[in-house]
């Protein structure tokens, strides 16, 4: 009993250092009576509480098991496990993974819903989750004000995809937190801003115990994928997957854009690690979602400051390619936009992505699907390849020319070789035996995908579009 009473006391004592006499900062902290709950605290419950709610409603109504794309549903199916399994004997990824291992993964993806795919897309995509490919993922989430913005885009599969910017950002980050926990990749994801209760309770740490700062650190970003996939850690999965949409949901949009705060500090971050990405030749990727440019206390305070809407911009641009200049050979960058507004896009495509050549700026879906199809019409480009963009890859190029140019008839043969086998094999010098060839193993094997460009069930390659291209 002793002993009890003298652990109790300490905590005691803390719990008065906290609150001290603001009446509100004891209401905050222990609202053990109703009659202590503002009114304005009760209007942010209830915010809170419907936007809970709009957000479970739309998981429940979406098409897809995580919006990974819809998929032939068909005895199909059954016929591609077994060839997934088969070709683990005669084909390795490109640091030989253990075949079991591969297998599982497998497993697991087509329980979260990614399945029906040619074994060379899930070689692809297991290949780059490997920690000597890329060594880790780090995601900057801007959950700034502007997110609240109607011009978002979520997954679905018929013409109304319109939803807020927030609620956009929010589907990526819960289907990419759930898929890199499947794949074991190493992710980290980082939000802009905390919101004002967490600031607050921040504050107030800081000042009676700066030294226990960091023990409440981590309001504003979590990890994933620190373990091994395989049947025994689904407990594990779960957990990170719940674990992002409740940080989400904590995080709401609200404060300004630090885009190149966050981008400085991050760059901070990555330089212990450049050594070991040097020696073992792997890479980190960045991947920044977000709708806007660079605005933060300091560059927007006229008062202090008289910063043009260019120079806020060039901001951005320095921080990006101070992080790009640390390796370029090592980092990998991705911008994710989250808005249609045609400034903001612009600056992205023209000023940021042309200034950095390991820098891929990508759109929602539907929107990069039209620009693939542009240059490249003979593509279903599904959302799984979308997916594993957004992702970051460290070894096709040719994914992150899709919307940039034409591909020419040995690209389009490469191309095609990673996605049904995974490793590249001797061209066919006769275009019409190619041809033949895919819409061999297109008939054998039904892999379906939802083509966003003619809104129907397709194979992945038009092959009556490549004759047609190349038909001399």
């Amino acid at each position: 009993m002793t002993m009890i009473i003298m652990i109790r006391i300490p905590i005691l004592t803390m719990m008065i250092l906290l609150c001290g006499n603001n009446k509100q900062t004891t209401t905050f902290s222990f609202p053990l009576h109703h009659s202590s709950i503002t009114k304005r605290s009760r209007s942010v419950v209830r915010q809170i509480t419907i936007a809970d709610k709009e957000r479970k409603q739309q998981r429940q109504n979406t098409v897809v098991a995580l919006n990974w794309g819809k998929i032939s549903d068909n005895n199909d199916i059954t016929t591609h496990e077994k060839n997934d399994n088969s070709m683990l004997a005669t084909t390795t990824t490109k640091d030989e993974i253990d075949n079991n291992n591969i297998s599982n993964k497998i497993k697991l993806l087509k329980e979260i819903g990614i399945k029906n795919l040619p074994y060379g897309l899930y070689q692809t995509l297991l290949t780059n989750a490997q920690e000597d490919v890329i060594q880790k993922r780090f995601w900057i989430v801007d959950n700034s004000g502007s997110m609240s913005s109607w011009d978002g885009h979520r997954t679905t599969m018929d013409d109304d995809d319109s939803s807020s910017r927030w609620l956009e950002v929010d589907e990526i980050v819960t289907l990419h937190a759930h898929l890199s926990s499947v794949v074991s990749a190493p992710t980290e994801f980082r939000l802009l801003n905390l919101t004002k209760k967490k600031e607050s309770y921040t504050s107030i740490l800081d000042r009676h115990f700066p030294s226990s700062l960091t023990v409440f650190r981590g309001a504003d970003r979590f990890r994933v994928g620190y373990h091994s996939a395989n049947n025994k850690k689904k407990n594990r999965i779960e957990k990170d997957r719940q674990r992002a949409q409740s940080v989400m949901v904590r995080n709401g949009p609200s404060g300004k854009t630090p885009l190149s705060e966050s981008i400085q500090d991050l760059r901070k971050d990555i330089i212990p690690m450049l050594p070991q990405l040097q020696a073992t030749n792997s890479k980190v990727c960045v991947i920044i979602a977000t709708d806007g440019c660079n605005h933060n206390a300091q560059n927007i305070d006229t008062a202090l400051k008289k910063y043009t809407e260019t120079e806020r911009n060039q901001e951005l641009v320095n921080a990006l390619q101070a992080l790009s200049d640390l390796s370029p050979s090592n980092i990998k960058i991705i911008i994710r936009l989250c808005t249609d507004d045609k400034p903001v896009v612009d600056f992205y495509n023209s000023k940021v992505d042309a200034q950095n050549h390991d820098l891929d700026v990508l759109d929602d879906h539907v929107a990069e699907a039209k620009e693939v199809y542009n240059h490249n019409p003979w593509l279903n480009y599904a959302l799984i390849l979308h997916r594993i963009r957004e992702m970051g890859q460290a070894d096709n190029l040719l994914l992150d020319l899709l919307d940039e140019r034409p591909f020419t008839s040995w690209e389009i043969q490469e191309f095609c070789q990673l996605l049904f086998w995974g490793t590249p094999e001797e061209e066919e010098e006769d275009w019409n035996a190619f041809l033949q060839k895919m819409n061999d193993i297109q008939q054998k094997e039904s892999y379906l995908q939802w083509n966003p460009i003619t809104q129907s069930m397709s194979q992945w390659i038009d092959t009556n579009k490549l004759a047609s291209l190349f038909s001399n």
